[in-house]
Formats: C-alpha cells, sequence, structure tokens
C-alpha cells in the first residue's frame, strides 16, 4: 500500500480549544487527542498518525506539531505566520503535503 507523509501544523483556534471558568482557551495537546480517537484519522491497530486505507488504495501518516503557545484566532496576526513558512521550509523534504490548522479570523493572513 502506498504511503504519504503529511505533516499537519496547528496555530490554534476553536477547533483544539476546551471550556474553562475563563471561557474557552486553546487547549495543547486535544487536538491530537481528538484526531486519534476518530476512526477516519487513526487506523485501530497501527502507530499514532496512521491513517485507514483510502478508496484509492493508500494510506496517510499525518505528524501534528502544534506551536508552543496556541492562540486564540482573536489575538494573532500576520507575524504569526512566520512560524508556519519556517516549520514548512524546516520540513519541506520529509513530506508529501502539509495541513494548517488555525481559526477562522486568521485565514486571511496564511
Amino acid at each position: 500500500v502506498p504511503v504519504k507523509r503529511v505533516l499537519v501544523l496547528y496555530i490554534g483556534g476553536t477547533i483544539g480549544m476546551k471550556q474553562t471558568a475563563l471561557g474557552w482557551v486553546p487547549c495543547k495537546g486535544l487536538l491530537s487527542y481528538l484526531l486519534l480517537g476518530n476512526s477516519k484519522f487513526h487506523a485501530e491497530g497501527f502507530p499514532a498518525g496512521t491513517m485507514p486505507v483510502s478508496q484509492w488504495g493508500k494510506r496517510v501518516v499525518w505528524v501534528l506539531k502544534e506551536r508552543d503557545v496556541l492562540l486564540d484566532s482573536s489575538d494573532m496576526d500576520h507575524t504569526d505566520c512566520q512560524w508556519v513558512a519556517e516549520e514548512i521550509r524546516d520540513n519541506y523534504e520529509g513530506y508529501d503535503g502539509f495541513v494548517l490548522i488555525q481559526g477562522t479570523d486568521t485565514l486571511t493572513y496564511t
């Protein structure tokens, strides 16, 4: 089965937040936990990040890299894109593709 490697870069945003007494806040490790608990993103019995074989007979193995400080997208600006650019540059040869997960307030920047 052909395997493709994908680096998932997570900056922040609602998808990885949890509710606290102070409202919704970014939570390190939450997105990875959610993905690994979903059978569409993790094939049971395989190493973490190994997806089931697709309908086209291929398998994707993903690695999730979170930013050191996860941000609510309303707290981000164009300077945060530097992290994304550097991660892609530094990992370009090791992956077949990249996925950026961020909040909707920052889509125009990246």
